[in-house]
């Protein structure tokens, strides 16, 4: 799965903010999520939409229980637009694949 969620998202369009690339991004990470069991971290959704400087953004935040409940939660995060309209395999599609595959 790492090497197919890795090439779904480093796609020739790219995921720059405001861009169908990213739109396409975000829905296939929170489709993944939501299939391998993930948890909203807050409210009823994975995606937390914000505003920044006039601007719509989307965190994609969910949680997933622990085997030890008596330890500190561990926070794991990645970044899945891109700084520009390049496909961004290190920038940072492959560290949201490494994320998949450990909440999988």
């Amino acid at each position: 799965m790492l090497e197919r969620d890795l090439a779904a998202l480093a796609t020739a369009e790219g995921r720059m903010v405001g861009t169908v690339g990213h739109e396409v991004a975000k829905d296939y990470i929170v489709e993944r999520l939501r299939d391998i069991g993930v948890h909203p971290y807050s409210s009823d959704s994975l995606e937390l939409p914000y505003v920044h400087q006039d601007a719509n953004f989307v965190n994609v935040v969910g949680q997933i229980e622990g085997v030890k409940s008596d330890l500190p939660p561990i926070l794991l995060g990645a970044h899945y637009d891109t700084c520009g309209p390049y496909p961004g395999a290190d920038d940072n599609a492959a560290a949201v694949a490494v994320l998949l595959a450990v909440a999988e």
